[in-house]
C-alpha cells in the first residue's frame, strides 16, 4: 500500500500561479490575433480544471476505476475508505519507472521491448478512440517495468475525457491521414475544429497534402506541432480535450523510445490505432449505432410536418405583405402536404439504405447460418425496409405530378 499526502499551502500557491496564467491568457487574446485564433483563454481554463483535478485527490482516487488496463499494462488499486481530498491511498506496484530502468530495459530481449511498447500504445489508443476516458499524462516517470516484466501506470490525476462525436472526428481523421488523402484530411480537421467562414479551404488542402505524404519520416512531437501550426494558421480553435488527447500521444513518444530507441513510433502509433479502433466498432457497437440514428431519423421525421405546418401558420398570421399562394387553397395545401411527406419518406429511405449497406458489408458477428451472418441478416432486413419506403415514395412521386396536372386543368 503506498500513501500520497499533499503539501500544506500546495493548493494555494498553485491557485495563485492559475490566476497569474487566466489572466495572462486573457490579456494576450485580447491583444494577439495569433491567441484568439489559437483560444488561448479556452486552453487556460482547460489547464485550470485539470490542475485543479490533479490537488483534488479524491478525482484520483475515482480515475483509475475508469481507465482500462490489458495483461500486459497494470493500473493500481485505489482503496476509498483510507483517503480524502489530500490523502491517497493505493496499491503498491513493485518496479522501477521506466526513466530509471536503463539497466533493466537493456537486460530484455528486443521482442520483450517490442510487446511492451506494442502493449502500452494498445492500452493509450483503446482509452482516447474507444473508451474516451485517458490518461493524459504518460512520460516516463508515470510508467514502472514491473518485476514480474509488466508494465504499471502512475499518477492518475491528469486524465483525458473526449465524447463519442470528438472521438469519431478524430478517427475519420487518422484514417484519412493514413491514407494518404490530404483533401479528406482537409475536411476532417475542419470537421473536428471550430472553422470560421472565410477560410481558404484550397490553401488547406495542399498544406494538410503535404503533411500526410511526410507523416513516415518525421517524429510525433514534430507531427502534431505541424498540425497545429496549420491549425493556427486558418484560424482553427482546439477544444481542449482533443488538446489532451494530441499531448497524451506526443508524451508517450518520449516514453516509447526507453524502451525501444530504434522504434517507428509513428508507424506504430498508426497500425496499433487502426487495430485497436476496428476491434472497438463491433457487432453491438454497430447495431447501438445504427439504431440511435434510426431513432433520431425517425423522431426529426415525425416532428417535420408540424414544424412546416407551423412555419406557414406563422408567416400567414404575419403582416409582411406577401400573400403565400401556394397555401392559399385546398389544392396549393394538399400539394404543400405530399411534398412534406416525400421529403420524410426520402429521409428514412436514405438512412435504412445506408444502415443496411453498412450492415450487410460488415464482416463480423456470429453466424445464423454456415454462410449466413446475424449482421447481414440485420443489414438485407433495412434493405428491404428502404426498398419498400422507396417503392412508396416513387408512387407517391408520380400521383403528386397527376394531382397536380389534374388542378391545372380544373383552374382553367
Amino acid at each position: 500500500m503506498v500513501v500520497k499526502i499533499q503539501r500544506t499551502g500546495a493548493h494555494g500557491l498553485v491557485r495563485s500561479d492559475l490566476d497569474i496564467i487566466n489572466h495572462l491568457a486573457a490579456l494576450t487574446e485580447r491583444r494577439a490575433a495569433w491567441a484568439r485564433r489559437l483560444g488561448t483563454k479556452d486552453l487556460a481554463a482547460g489547464f485550470h480544471r485539470s490542475l485543479d483535478e490533479e490537488l483534488d485527490y479524491r478525482v484520483e482516487l475515482h480515475n483509475p476505476t475508469t481507465l482500462r488496463g490489458s495483461d500486459m499494462v497494470v493500473i493500481p488499486r485505489a482503496f476509498p475508505d483510507q483517503s480524502t481530498h489530500r490523502v491517497l491511498t493505493m496499491e503498491q506496484l513493485h518496479g522501477v519507472p521506466l526513466t530509471s530502468a536503463a539497466q533493466e530495459i537493456a537486460d530484455l530481449s528486443p521482442e520483450i521491448r517490442v510487446e511492451l511498447a506494442e502493449s502500452l500504445v494498445d492500452v493509450v489508443m483503446q482509452q482516447i478512440f474507444v473508451d474516451g476516458i485517458f490518461h493524459a499524462d504518460l512520460h516516463g516517470g508515470n510508467v514502472l517495468l514491473l518485476t514480474d516484466g509488466r508494465l504499471g501506470l502512475l499518477d492518475f490525476g491528469s486524465v483525458g475525457r473526449m465524447d463519442r462525436g470528438l472521438r469519431t472526428a478524430l478517427v475519420s481523421l487518422l484514417l484519412s491521414i493514413n491514407r494518404q488523402d490530404g483533401a479528406a484530411a482537409a475536411k476532417r480537421l475542419t470537421a473536428l475544429l471550430e472553422a470560421p467562414e472565410d477560410m481558404n479551404m484550397a490553401l488547406l488542402k495542399r498544406q494538410m497534402a503535404d503533411l500526410v505524404m511526410r507523416v513516415g519520416g518525421i517524429p510525433v512531437d514534430e507531427l502534431l506541432g505541424q498540425l497545429f501550426t496549420i491549425a493556427l494558421d486558418h484560424r482553427l480553435r482546439v477544444p481542449p480535450p482533443l488538446a489532451a488527447a494530441f499531448r497524451a500521444i506526443s508524451s508517450l513518444e518520449g516514453t516509447l523510445r526507453l524502451l525501444s530507441p530504434s522504434i517507428d513510433v509513428v508507424g506504430l502509433v498508426r497500425d496499433r490505432a487502426g487495430i485497436v479502433v476496428r476491434a472497438g466498432f463491433n457487432r453491438e457497437n454497430l447495431v447501438e449505432q445504427a439504431h440511435e440514428q434510426l431513432v433520431t431519423v425517425a423522431s426529426l421525421a415525425q416532428g417535420l410536418p408540424e414544424h412546416v405546418r407551423s412555419i406557414i401558420d406563422r408567416v400567414d398570421r404575419s403582416n409582411l405583405g406577401v400573400r403565400m399562394s401556394l397555401v392559399s387553397d385546398t389544392h396549393g395545401e394538399r400539394f404543400l402536404s405530399g411534398l412534406v411527406q416525400q421529403l420524410v419518406l426520402a429521409v428514412l429511405t436514405a438512412t435504412f439504405a445506408a444502415c443496411g449497406t453498412a450492415l450487410v458489408l460488415s464482416d463480423m458477428g456470429p453466424l445464423l447460418a454456415p454462410r449466413l451472418q446475424l449482421v447481414t441478416y440485420a443489414g438485407l432486413v433495412l434493405l428491404l425496409f428502404a426498398f419498400t419506403l422507396g417503392s412508396r415514395l416513387i408512387a407517391l412521386a408520380f400521383r403528386g405530378r397527376y394531382e397536380t396536372a389534374e388542378a391545372l386543368i380544373h383552374d382553367r
